[in-house]
């Protein structure tokens, strides 16, 4: 997904919904959501393998990321950009049980990044 138009929380419901074994997902899209409350629908993609967030700013992260607002029971490989991780983590200062970690077997960053004491927590498998 790629658009110089922000992707609202509704948009990915749809696309939930029209694409339930979507296993390769990639959003690029640098404009801030303008409806930062994500609705009290819980977004599953029970498929998604590979998530791509590396070109997207972190209210996408937020929205596929955290528990409260996606569940990704299959998610194997992460790219994300260091400012967004640890923007949603608040510098790796949340609770690790709230977000979507559990089960990566890769982290893509792109970027160099020192990693924090308390990292293993978040990504137990890497």
């Amino acid at each position: 997904m790629c658009d110089t138009i922000p992707f609202e929380h509704k948009l990915v419901e749809v696309i939930f919904q029209a694409f339930p074994f979507l296993e390769f997902l990639y959003i690029s899209n640098i404009k801030s959501q303008n409806d930062k409350q994500n609705s009290s629908t819980l977004i599953i993609f029970p498929y998604l393998i590979f998530l791509d967030l590396y070109s997207a700013t972190a209210d996408y992260a937020k929205q596929f990321l955290l528990k409260k607002n996606a569940h990704l029971p299959r998610l194997l490989y992460l790219c994300i950009g260091c400012k967004s991780l640890r923007c949603i983590t608040n510098n790796f200062t949340i609770d690790p049980t709230h977000f979507n970690f559990g089960t990566l077997k890769r982290l893509h960053l792109r970027q160099e990044f020192y990693y924090p004491e308390n990292f293993h927590q978040y990504f137990p498998l890497l």
